[in-house]
């Protein structure tokens, strides 16, 4: 069985490979749900058969005190069978110009992942990937 951080890096490498490989153009992923479905489909297809991919889980799943964080779904978790090496997803498509309020939303979310990733929680490992269409340059 992988330690966490050979989880970890394995789910990275699979996320990277995912947008690399992907076959959409930027305008392909046209909303957050898109991309997490697309995403969920693609590590459903190349996980090892005895991880589990689980989409919009439940906060009292990884923590205790859910009640207490930031929000009340994770969008994709990458866990054991046993549930005992979690790596929890975070993912955001700002689209339409929607960046101040999506930036907003990925502070929430990295606030989320750090309660998430702590000694009373289940995730020992988080990430959250933003995909921007249009890419911010800068003036």
């Amino acid at each position: 069985m992988p330690h966490v951080p050979q989880v970890l890096d394995r789910v990275e490498q699979l996320i990277r490979r995912f947008f690399a490989d992907a076959a959409y153009p930027d305008d392909g992923f046209y909303n957050e749900a898109s991309l997490q479905h697309e995403m969920a489909l693609y590590l459903r297809g190349v996980l090892p058969e005895e991880w589990r991919l689980h989409i919009e889980r439940p906060a009292s799943w990884f923590h205790k005190a859910a009640t207490a964080l930031t929000k009340k779904e994770i969008d994709l978790v990458v866990a054991d069978a046993k549930g005992e090496q979690v790596v929890a997803i975070e993912l955001k498509c700002p689209r339409q110009g929607q960046y101040p309020e999506q930036m907003f939303k990925v502070c929430q979310d990295l606030q989320f992942l750090e309660q998430s990733s702590q000694p009373a929680s289940a995730a020992a490992s988080s990430r959250c990937t933003c995909k921007c269409a249009d890419p911010v340059r800068p003036s």
